[in-house]
């Protein structure tokens, strides 16, 4: 998507994979790894900049380069 950015809070930007209405997954953050599968998350997603909505999310699979949540609060 152009202009779409996303940042984990509390780690910094991540590389969107693939996003449904339920769930998305990221890229792993490179200086805060996430390492906790169950953990709730908050992530910004921004268009060309702005914030443009803030999701929560628990992380509900890890590997070494990525991760996934599913949204607790998709409205």
């Amino acid at each position: 998507l152009t202009g779409l950015s996303v940042e984990l809070m509390g780690a910094g930007p991540v590389e969107l994979y693939d996003i449904s209405y339920g769930g998305a997954a990221f890229s792993q953050p490179e200086d805060a790894r996430l390492s906790i599968t169950g953990e709730i998350v908050h992530l910004d997603f921004l268009l060309d900049g702005k914030k443009a909505h803030n999701f929560s999310g628990k992380v509900i699979r890890l590997t070494e380069d990525m991760f996934a949540v599913e949204f607790i609060d998709s409205s």
